[in-house]
């Protein structure tokens, strides 16, 4: 939707994936965000060796 919500220092917003996202800082202070993608979370392990031994 086009709501904005404002936050002040400390407060945490937790916004769901696949939903436009846009933040400014209006304030005198340092400007953080923190940005967390789940990718790459399920790689293969156990090295390029494994894939390539004979049976």
């Amino acid at each position: 939707n086009q709501d904005w919500v404002e936050v002040e220092a400390g407060d945490f917003m937790w916004l769901r994936a696949f939903c436009p996202q846009a933040c400014y800082a209006g304030g005198p202070g340092n400007f953080r965000y923190l940005l967390y993608k789940d990718v790459n979370r399920h790689a293969k392990l156990g090295g390029a060796g494994i894939a390539g031994r004979a049976r």
